[in-house]
């Protein structure tokens, strides 16, 4: 357990593999990219740190320059939008 979870992980989270970042990195939405695939991530390029961890564990990330976005309290995966609306 690390030491800012105030109890266990649930049993479906357990065994995810979790990057740690920082406190500045969550404020500027770090971890907000957009999944593509299993095997590929979408990531603000300024994040490098937060890519080369993502990359080390096999994902292939592209980065384009999304930083302007984040100052402003969105990031890439706000730039995504259903394709089909149901219902």
């Amino acid at each position: 357990m690390r030491d800012w979870l105030e109890s266990d992980l649930p049993p479906g989270l357990r065994d995810f593999t979790w990057i740690d970042v920082t406190p500045q990195e969550a404020a500027w939405l770090g971890t907000n990219g957009l999944p593509l695939s299993p095997e590929t991530y979408l990531a603000d390029a300024s994040q490098e740190r937060i890519v080369k961890e993502i990359e080390r564990h096999g994902v292939e990330v592209i980065t384009i320059p999304y930083d302007g976005p984040s100052f402003l309290g969105g990031s890439l995966r706000r730039l995504s939008q259903p394709l089909v609306r149901l219902g």
